[in-house]
């Protein structure tokens, strides 16, 4: 999938997001946080919807997270895995969610667009983070892994993406 960064996040529609703290509007309000340091969900439910086929405009989907009180402490602790599920949901997206990183890798098949949540550490205090992944015929293709990555990652599985993080609830989508 080609890039096509935009220098807001009203105008970034097409292309996948990588390296959330890299991009143009990284600095740009979401909510009481940015899209930088708290918008890695909204980038997951973007690149989810671009993979799915069904791109909606990074800023529209922000703005939905905002208006619908989707956002954790106003933005500045990112999205609820839940609320995203229910984004999906309310747009007619089949959503089926897992507790288990493995059962969620294992009943993937190839090309299903997940996406999950993940702490970064074994303390909720090193923060979360939200990824969209495709299974692939060897693996899954990783988004947004990084904070300054220039592309996608291919891991052999889900787990793979977080090392000494923890898996905290995943969806497949679509």
């Amino acid at each position: 999938m080609s890039q096509e960064i935009a220098s807001t996040a009203a105008g970034q529609v097409r292309g996948t997001l990588n390296g959330q703290l890299a991009l143009p509007f990284a600095e740009e309000k979401l909510g009481l946080g940015t899209y930088g340091k708290n918008g890695c969900g909204i980038i997951a439910v973007y690149n989810a919807l671009q993979l799915l086929g069904r791109p909606q405009p990074l800023g529209e989907i922000g703005t939905d997270f905002v208006r619908h009180h989707r956002l954790l402490f106003g933005g500045l602790g990112g999205t609820a895995p839940r609320r995203i599920a229910a984004f999906f949901r309310e747009r007619r997206i089949p959503c089926a969610g897992s507790f288990s990183c493995r059962r969620l890798s294992e009943t993937s098949t190839e090309g299903s667009v997940i996406v999950f949540t993940v702490m970064n550490g074994r303390h909720p205090f090193r923060g979360f983070h939200t990824m969209a992944a495709q299974k692939g015929p060897e693996g899954f293709n990783i988004y947004n892994v990084g904070p300054y990555d220039s592309g996608s990652r291919r891991c052999s599985s889900l787990r793979d993406a977080f090392p000494g993080g923890v898996f905290i609830r995943g969806f497949r989508v679509g």
